[in-house]
């Protein structure tokens, strides 16, 4: 499975031109949280293909484990806004911070329902075309 994997994820990560360590990173973070988790990788290929109709406490666990390691949420479901920041070009901050904070819960939430939920947030509305002129390809943790 990992074999069928690694090409389509070299294909998202490829698209958006991410920094060569970042990308790496990316790679590394993605397989350790697929050891980690033991979440079927096809799961993730179908969330990167925008099928976020999955229901899947293993998948879940992926996300979140992915959000940890990309430091941008901790294993409690808290959202790194400092972390997300400095990923961001100082112009973009202000609608990238508009746009996390429409996707983050505003309720007490289990961990792994904040990151689905925020992933599925971010990453769909990324897709949207009423979107198509924000950049919000800097958190990216699926394509």
């Amino acid at each position: 499975m990992k074999l069928t994997l690694f090409p389509a994820f070299l294909l998202f990560t490829s698209i958006l031109g991410l920094k060569d360590e970042h990308e790496e990173n990316l790679k590394r973070w993605h397989m350790e949280c697929f050891q980690e988790t033991k979440v079927n990788p096809d799961l993730v290929l179908k969330l990167k293909m925008g099928n976020w109709q999955i229901k899947n406490k293993l998948l879940k666990e992926w996300i979140l484990c992915v959000f940890n390691k990309y430091d941008l949420m901790s294993k409690e479901g808290v959202f790194k806004l400092d972390t997300a920041m400095s990923l961001v070009p100082s112009a973009d901050r202000d609608m990238i911070e508009d746009y996390i904070d429409a996707c983050l819960p505003k309720h007490i939430a289990e961990p792994l329902d904040i990151a689905w939920k925020y992933a599925k947030c971010y990453h769909v509305g990324a897709k949207d075309p009423i979107n198509k002129n924000k950049r919000l390809h800097y958190m990216t943790l699926f394509y």
